[in-house]
């Protein structure tokens, strides 16, 4: 039984690391993939202290809204936006939703 439902959470993780993965590739434009040892480390690490599928994606978009074309752009990569920082940028991306909805989006 246990291994039965071990096997049902990595099938999991690994439909969420992908649906990551794409959502990072499709804003970024980048070609990481979803197998890699060392991002799934980093989204499976997230995922067991409780963040969801959606917290990533609100990461994701933040740090390439924040990042995108300055000097931190080089560190719009797995390794970084999924570190043990991922709390913070989450932090940062419930803000700016909170902002956006009190304020509207500015054009």
């Amino acid at each position: 039984k246990e291994s039965k439902l071990n096997n049902i959470c990595v099938e999991n993780d690994a439909t969420h690391v992908e649906e990551i993965i794409n959502h990072l590739n499709e804003k970024l434009g980048t070609r990481y993939t979803a197998t890699s040892k060392t991002t799934k480390s980093h989204i499976n690490a997230r995922l067991k202290e409780g963040y969801t599928v959606d917290d990533f994606k609100a990461v994701i978009d933040s740090r390439y809204k924040l990042w995108k074309g300055t000097k931190f752009e080089e560190y719009l990569r797995p390794q970084t936006i999924f570190s043990p920082k991922f709390e913070g940028y989450l932090q940062t991306a419930q803000l700016e939703e909170e902002e956006k909805g009190e304020w509207g989006e500015c054009v």
